[in-house]
């Protein structure tokens, strides 16, 4: 009737974007503690007034029942209030019919009351705006030095009536805790930080099958190997995994020296394609069976350039499959390789391993300390993607990787798998121009021919310039693409026995040993030598001598052979026919008696 509209009870709004000014307390545990606390106060005072049968009109009856309320409940540590506070409190609960809001004190969303003018606090903004919230993160005090100094400004122009106040640096600050957070963060670190700071997943990856979502990633081992035959230090080698989502199960790896590239990508997925009966069925250490294999439907790769390459997407339309790359700096959008990653860091041995710099200490040099060989490596890692994760319970869902995977494996269709391997080797290979000729294709100090090949070039030109391909981790062999119909020619490499399954890195590390092996041994400087005393030589014939003009005599009597002219010459000899070292007497040898021997026995 009155015309007044007051809300007595309620529920919870969905949308959590609730003005905090507008005065509506969601319930009573939203409360701060000191105001819970001076809630109940209020409420077991009413109810025991209330109980006492002691209305509010009655002063004296109030003020008797509230000190032996307080004698009655000595472990109440609030002040006592009066009876017109009490008396005020009862009116506001009968009024309100029953509403508990009306107890809780007003204090609770107080709005603190500015003192600062509408010019100042634009003035403040602006000072915020381009001193404090720019990417180069300039301290606050220093943006409290260029609000003082613009204010300053403005009292000595004296244009304006009132008095222009200063500006504290906690009001400053306050100003500056009223911003969101997101956005300050955004403003002052860039929206990458603020993104990777502030992320949240709502839904996970989607995925409710193997095979559906795999995710590829390599990084550095912080472990360095040492060689197998010559147990010197080889450094820290590369690892490329394949981790299907849906499990968390490790569908492929490949480990190598050369480096995250295109390369180690197409090897891994290689790897993750075929069955994994040439890798286990040799060992006998390994408990459980490599069950991943086939073509995943999808594919989730960062934004490396490998993943960005002609080939690599190439290979993605020849298997068939998606790709789809994260968002730039956002690594959580394949989480299940990055986990996978920080859990292998945990299980790699202390021999070699690389360590963390610390304050105030010196770590152990991973190069001395290594014990681990590369087979022994593969074979550590072989078990622990096979019988060690797979098998550990999930904290979060307490499923276990294996078997999750080995029921879904089952219970739906066969993985495809590709019509053959080589079209992928084809792609994953590196490309070159260059020229063929007599001598087949010679690149890197490396000669690969063949009769096919030669055929070839009898076909299109003596000497032509085509595409080959090679593969950086099995220099035994090349791919030559006809210029003709670009159809591909195997050929093999010339010499098969040093070629065959060596990698380009191992190749330039032998060429560079036997060249640093050349220099220490002082070949080339002896080969120097050598060519100054050959142009010596020349010089000192060529001077003085005259050239002989009779040419008949010179061809007639001079010696024209090499043979001749090198071999020492024959000191001759005139011997009479009867002269003999030795007589035929003195060739007889003298008889000599055998003597007779005796024997015995012992017992």
């Amino acid at each position: 009737m009155t015309g007044k509209l007051q809300v007595v009870g309620g529920v919870e709004r969905k949308n959590h974007d609730v003005d905090s000014s507008s005065g509506f307390i969601s319930c009573i545990d939203s409360l701060p503690e000191k105001y819970k606390l001076d809630f109940e106060f209020k409420i077991k005072l009413i109810k025991w007034l209330q109980k006492c049968g002691v209305s509010r009109g009655r002063r004296k009856l109030v003020d008797e029942n509230i000190k032996k309320f307080f004698e009655l409940h000595p472990d109440i540590k609030v002040k006592r209030p009066s009876a017109s506070a009490v008396m005020g409190w009862m009116r506001e609960w009968e009024i309100s019919n029953n509403n508990p809001a009306c107890l809780i004190s007003k204090n609770f969303q107080r709005k603190r009351v500015t003192n600062l003018s509408d010019f100042i606090e634009q003035e403040v903004q602006k000072v915020l705006k381009e001193e404090y919230f720019v990417r180069s993160r300039p301290s606050l005090e220093r943006a409290h030095t260029m609000l003082e100094r613009r204010l300053q400004m403005f009292r000595s122009k004296e244009q304006r009536d009132e008095k222009i106040p200063e500006v504290s640096i906690s009001s400053l600050r306050r100003r500056v805790q009223e911003v969101d957070p997101y956005i300050r963060d955004t403003l002052r670190y860039g929206a990458f930080y603020a993104k990777n700071k502030w992320r949240y997943s709502l839904h996970g990856n989607y995925t409710n099958r193997a095979l559906q979502r795999l995710e590829i990633d390599h990084t550095i081992l912080d472990l360095v190997v040492i060689a197998d035959a010559s147990g010197m230090p080889l450094g820290r080698p590369v690892i490329t995994i394949i981790v299907d989502s849906f499990s968390g199960y490790l569908v492929g790896f490949y480990i190598s020296f050369a480096g995250a590239g295109l390369a180690a990508v197409l090897n891994c997925m290689k790897v993750g394609l075929m069955p994994k009966n040439t890798f286990t069925d040799h060992v006998n250490f390994l408990k459980n069976p490599w069950l991943g294999y086939g073509v995943g439907e999808m594919y989730v790769v960062d934004n490396g350039l490998e993943f960005h390459s002609k080939q690599f997407v190439n290979a993605a339309l020849e298997l068939n499959t998606d790709i789809q790359y994260c968002p730039v700096r956002q690594p959580w959008f394949k989480p299940s390789v990055e986990h996978f990653f920080r859990e292998l860091g945990f299980n790699l041995p202390a021999e070699g391993k690389v360590q963390k710099p610390l304050a105030n200490y010196l770590p152990i040099n991973p190069a001395e300390s290594a014990r681990i060989s590369f087979s022994e490596l593969c074979n550590g890692l072989l078990k622990y993607f096979v019988d060690v994760y797979p098998t550990k319970i999930n904290s979060k869902t307490l499923e276990i990787p294996f078997d999750l995977f080995k029921e879904s494996f089952e219970s739906t269709p066969p993985p495809l798998l590709p019509t053959n391997l080589q079209s992928l080797g084809l792609i994953a290979a590196h490309q070159k121009t260059l020229s063929v000729g007599n001598e087949g294709i010679v690149t890197n100090y490396l000669r690969f021919n063949s009769h096919d090949l030669q055929s070839m070039r009898r076909k299109i030109s003596p000497s032509f310039k085509t595409t080959i391909k090679y593969d950086p981790e099995d220099l035994g062999y090349c791919y030559v693409q006809n210029p003709v119909d670009l159809t591909w020619l195997y050929v093999p490499n010339c010499h098969p026995e040093y070629a065959n399954n060596l990698s380009m890195l191992q190749h330039k590390a032998i060429r560079d040993r036997l060249k640093q092996s050349a220099i220490q041994g002082d070949k080339y400087e002896s080969h120097l030598r050598a060519k100054l005393e050959f142009i010596e030589l020349w010089e000192s014939i060529t001077k003085g001598r005259k050239v002989t003009k009779d040419i008949k005599s010179a061809l007639r009597f001079g010696e024209l052979t090499s043979t001749k002219s090198l071999s020492v010459p024959e000191v001759v000899e005139l011997k009479n026919k009867n002269d003999q070292l030795f007589t035929k007497d003195e060739m007889k040898s003298e008889e000599t008696s055998i003597p007779s021997f005796s024997s015995y026995f012992m017992d």
